[in-house]
């Protein structure tokens, strides 16, 4: 199967509920919109669907439990800096597959 690469560019809030990545907006949490405007804005991918996520902005908050199931799915997670290049102290994480012998392995931008 052909995995997505997810890029996120705007603040946003991105969580794990039920193997799933769970995307909420945060201008759309902290409005006086109705409730029902609100959960329809809330998207949610299965993580094993997921191959590659580019974080595109200082205001993207994430959660541990997220990025442990994002690495277990061999999925890269690639941070960015306000230039839009992947940043110095950046870090790309990714997991080799267990049939190479190696859970995880971790890279500096450098």
């Amino acid at each position: 199967m052909i995995k997505k690469t997810l890029y996120f560019g705007n603040p946003a809030y991105l969580s794990l509920q039920n193997k799933q990545l769970v995307v909420k907006l945060p201008e759309v949490e902290k409005n006086d919109t109705p409730d029902s405007f609100k959960a329809e804005s809330v998207r949610t991918i299965p993580v094993e669907d997921i191959g590659v996520v580019i974080l595109d902005n200082k205001q993207i908050t994430l959660t541990h439990g997220l990025m442990e199931a994002l690495l277990e799915n061999n999925c890269a997670l690639i941070t960015c800096g306000s230039n839009r290049k992947q940043s110095n102290a950046a870090w790309i994480t990714f997991a080799i597959g267990r049939k190479h012998g190696a859970k995880r392995a971790f890279y500096g931008a450098n």
